[in-house]
């Protein structure tokens, strides 16, 4: 799917930062560090983009060590860390907006 269809690699990045958000709101307890919506949200999106910037330094090392192509430019690169972002806020929304607010107390 990869090579065949342009959008496949914009939408495991949005699911990989998505995924990578919930779980690390799992591990850190997000909801424990504050009661405001507005520091949980920046903090659980933060995460997810700094898993998102990680991938992107993982890929380039691929690129500089192993001669891979993974990284096709700068618009890639770019392309890639949007739909982290996005997937990083919309994880940190559904991490908000749960019924069991205080699922960790």
């Amino acid at each position: 799917m990869y090579d065949v269809t342009k959008w496949f690699d914009n939408a495991i990045h949005m699911f990989g930062s998505f995924s990578f958000t919930l779980l690390l709101n799992y591990i850190f307890h997000v909801k424990k560090i504050s009661d405001s919506k507005i520091v949980i949200f920046v903090y659980a999106t933060s995460l997810g983009i700094a898993t998102g910037v990680f991938y992107e330094f993982v890929e380039f090392a691929l690129d500089m060590i192993l001669k891979t192509t993974t990284q096709e430019g700068l618009i890639d690169t770019n392309l890639d860390l949007i739909f982290d972002t996005f997937g990083a806020m919309i994880a940190s929304i559904l991490i908000i907006y749960r019924k069991d607010i205080h699922q960790y107390e």
